[in-house]
């Protein structure tokens, strides 16, 4: 993603909901300053789930197939929108986030982000 276009900051909240489901909350300040905040709670067995206020995708499924390992699947009005596989760093530090999805001209690609890890974060839900 060229700089120009990359958000200013992205930040991922994972918690624990019960019952083997995560909430996930989404929080981008895109570059151009606007803000979006979005929501989901899903089972971590690969069953979909809806999503709140995103642009990107309102379907979710997770499972999570190794320790510190979360596959994430969305989908956006039935089309696969992305997969992004995140693995965590062995000291509890950074996240790697592996996206592919098919890129506007029809053919696949992929990126990676890396994000440091904040603690005690809370979800907002709206």
């Amino acid at each position: 993603m060229p700089p120009a276009a990359r958000p200013r900051s992205v930040t991922i909240t994972f918690s624990d909901a019960g019952k083997g489901k995560w909430t996930t909350c989404v929080d981008i300040l895109d570059a151009g300053g606007a803000a979006s905040h979005a929501v989901s709670t899903a089972g971590l067995d690969g069953t979909s789930a809806p999503i709140q206020d995103s642009t990107e995708a309102d379907t979710v499924a997770l499972e999570l197939p190794a320790p510190d390992v979360l596959v994430m699947d969305l989908v956006k009005s039935g089309i696969p929108a992305s997969t992004r596989v995140y693995t965590v760093a062995a000291d509890g530090r950074t996240l790697t986030e592996t996206v592919a999805h098919v890129g506007g001209d029809g053919r696949p690609t992929m990126r990676t982000n890396h994000f440091v890890r904040l603690r005690s974060l809370v979800c907002r839900a709206r």
